[in-house]
């Protein structure tokens, strides 16, 4: 019984840590690019390359819910969602990151999320 709440408390710390990384650099990855304020082309330019995805605004509306949860969390319209993915060293092993960049119609920058490949 001592082991499995070893595990079970080992795993629950694991977890929220990963949130609190991905929490944290999608902080400072706002913090780089402040949302209101930095512009795809801050992004693009800062990048040195372009997005793995993009998708624009269907007419209907976004159908995935990822989108839909920033607009409801921002209370503005995302025209463009752009992904960029590039490699990453954990302790471990590499894995993915993903960015994602969320703009309005004049390319002003929305919102931006960090995620590692999984989360």
């Amino acid at each position: 019984m001592k082991r499995v709440l070893a595990l079970v408390f080992v795993l629950g710390c694991a977890h929220e840590s990963v949130a609190q990384d991905a929490a944290a650099r999608t902080d400072a990855l706002r913090a780089k690019f402040p949302p209101g304020k930095a512009t795809r082309a801050d992004v693009i330019a800062s990048a040195g390359d372009h997005p793995e995805i993009a998708l624009t605004r269907p007419s209907l509306g976004w159908s995935q819910p990822f989108i839909r949860d920033i607009e409801d969390r921002t209370g503005l319209v995302v025209a463009r969602a752009e992904e960029y993915v590039s490699p990453m060293a954990t302790s471990v092993f590499f894995t993915l990151q993903h960015v994602w960049y969320f703009y309005d119609r004049a390319d002003v920058l929305v919102d931006a999320v960090w995620q590692r490949m999984g989360d």
